[in-house]
C-alpha cells in the first residue's frame, strides 16, 4: 500500500463498519474494560483510523473505540480517513497501524484468520502452524475446526504444533509420522488431556513412550503421577 497520510474528518460512529476479520477476543477483558472506563471519563482522545472504501468507512486501527462509543451513547468521533481501493488494502491498512502499536497475541490472529483475514498478515509462526494442520487434515474445512476449537479454549496453534514435533524427536516410530497418529494425537490434546503442554512435561520427566502411544491410541488421560507405576 502506498504512503496515505490520510485527512481528518468527524464522523459518525454509527456509520462506521467494523472490521469483520477483527477477533471478538479484543471486545472482552480487562484491556476493553479498561478502555470503556477511560472513554466514559475522558472521552476518544485521539483519532481512529478509517479506511474509504467505495463511499463507505471501515474501521482500521479503532475499532473497539467506535464499538464503546455506540455502546455508551457517543454519537461522533473524530477520524483519520485513508481512501483504499479494495478489501485487501483495507487489512493491510489495520495490520500495519495495529501490529505496531499494540499486541495482538496469537490466538487473536487465528481467530482473524478464521474470521477471513488473509494469512499473509499473520505471522511467520502462526501460518506455519496453520499451515502444518492444514497438511495433517488435508482440507482446510477441517483444519480451521480444530483451527476453532482452540480459539473457543483460548490456545495457540503453535503450543500444539511444537507439541507434535517433540512427540516425533522423542518417539521416533514411524507411526507417529504418519498423519494419522498426528490425528489422534490433536483429538487426545484437545479431548483427553485438555492440553498441549501435558506431551512437553510427559517428555520432560521421561515419561515411557509406550504410556504415551497407548495414552493416545487408547484416548485415554495420563494422570500427574503417572510415575508411581514405572
Amino acid at each position: 500500500m502506498k504512503h496515505n497520510i490520510g485527512t481528518i474528518e468527524v464522523l459518525n460512529v454509527n456509520n462506521i463498519i467494523l472490521l469483520k476479520e477483527n477477533s471478538s477476543l479484543r471486545y472482552k477483558g480487562p484491556k476493553y474494560t479498561g478502555l470503556k472506563k477511560s472513554i466514559v471519563n475522558k472521552g476518544v482522545l485521539s483519532p481512529i483510523d478509517v479506511g474509504r472504501l467505495n463511499g463507505k468507512d471501515h474501521a482500521a486501527n479503532g475499532n473497539r473505540r467506535t464499538s464503546i462509543c455506540r455502546e455508551v451513547g457517543i454519537k461522533d468521533i473524530r477520524a483519520i480517513v485513508h481512501n483504499v481501493k479494495n478489501e485487501d488494502e483495507l487489512c493491510e491498512l489495520f495490520m500495519e497501524l495495529t501490529l505496531n502499536t499494540q499486541q495482538i497475541g496469537a490466538v487473536q490472529l487465528t481467530d482473524m484468520y478464521l474470521n477471513g483475514m488473509s494469512s499473509k498478515y499473520l505471522n511467520l509462526s502462526i501460518r506455519k502452524s496453520i499451515q502444518t494442520l492444514n497438511d495433517i487434515y488435508g482440507t482446510n474445512t477441517k483444519s480451521n475446526a480444530v483451527l476453532r476449537r482452540m480459539v473457543n479454549i483460548n490456545k495457540s496453534p503453535r503450543s500444539y504444533v511444537v507439541a507434535l514435533e517433540k512427540l516425533i524427536d522423542y518417539v521416533d516410530t514411524d507411526e507417529v509420522k504418519t498423519t494419522e497418529f498426528a490425528k489422534k494425537t490433536l483429538y487426545w490434546m484437545l479431548n483427553v488431556q485438555l492440553s498441549a503442554w501435558d506431551i512437553t512435561n510427559c517428555i520432560k520427566a521421561c515419561c515411557p513412550i509406550e504410556l504415551l502411544v497407548n495414552s493416545i491410541n487408547n484416548k485415554e488421560e495420563i494422570v500427574d503421577d503417572w510415575w508411581v507405576n514405572v
